[in-house]
């Protein structure tokens, strides 16, 4: 039996869709890429000077990405450096652990750049509210 997890999200920039364009360019192809996969076909950029943003989306189907999740939350960081962002949403449905959210918002305190980070379970029986990794 398969353990399925898939995963979607997106990110509001503060920067230029030509930017993201550009990291998501460096990121390897999926023929290059290894475990946990973070590949340059996951991403799509939506710009259009109607919205407020300019976005990034993506998506991926994993076998238990939660299993390695800390290893793709690195990768993924690594990317966000290229980047400037306000917010990131991730949605992760594992058929066993139940539905996940990962958030990151880019806020400024007192003039300083400051990173919140927040991961949890949203249906997990046990624990409803507990925090993953």
């Amino acid at each position: 039996m398969s353990h399925d997890s898939y995963l979607c999200g997106y990110l509001v920039l503060s920067d230029t869709a030509e930017n993201a364009e550009s990291a998501i360019a460096k990121l390897p192809s999926s023929e290059e890429d290894s475990w946990p996969y973070l590949s340059q076909s996951m991403f799509s950029v939506t710009c259009d000077p109607r919205y407020r943003n300019d976005m990034v989306h993506f998506a991926a189907s994993y076998k238990d990405i939660l299993g390695s999740w800390t290893s793709w939350e690195e990768k993924f960081e690594g990317f966000l450096q290229h980047l400037q962002w306000e917010q990131i949403r991730v949605i992760i449905y594992d058929c066993y652990r139940g539905d996940c959210l990962a958030t990151w918002d880019h806020e400024y305190e007192n003039g300083v750049s400051v990173i919140r980070k927040r991961k949890r379970y949203l249906n997990f029986k046990d624990d409803p509210e507990a925090d993953f990794d």
